[in-house]
């Protein structure tokens, strides 16, 4: 599985519209969005994605990987999408000895 972060999106797309775009790549696990934050304390949250997202996908393979992540361009019509995986953290590291 991995996570792969999705920029260039339009404001209008919606989670489901993302998981069918990575699809034929494999099994999509699940696909948010980063939506608007309120502007201020009582603000209700602006409608709308914020330009990226992230999806969750079980590969087919490795190939179907690299075809993914090479030439997905989720929306391009007035942006340039883009998606990259995200690599799992590194372990954190033990106290450092002096």
């Amino acid at each position: 599985m991995v996570r792969l972060y999705v920029g260039g999106l339009p404001p209008d797309v919606s989670a489901e519209q993302l998981a069918q775009r990575f699809a034929p790549f494999g099994r999509v696990e699940g696909a948010d969005l980063a939506l608007p934050q309120a502007a201020g304390a009582g603000a209700a949250p602006q409608p709308g994605c914020r330009g990226f997202g992230y999806v969750e996908l079980e590969p087919q393979d490795d190939a179907a990987l690299r075809r993914c992540l090479s030439t997905v361009r989720p929306w391009p019509a007035e942006r340039t999408g883009s998606a990259r995986a995200s690599l799992p953290p590194l372990p954190a590291a033990g106290p450092r000895l002096h």
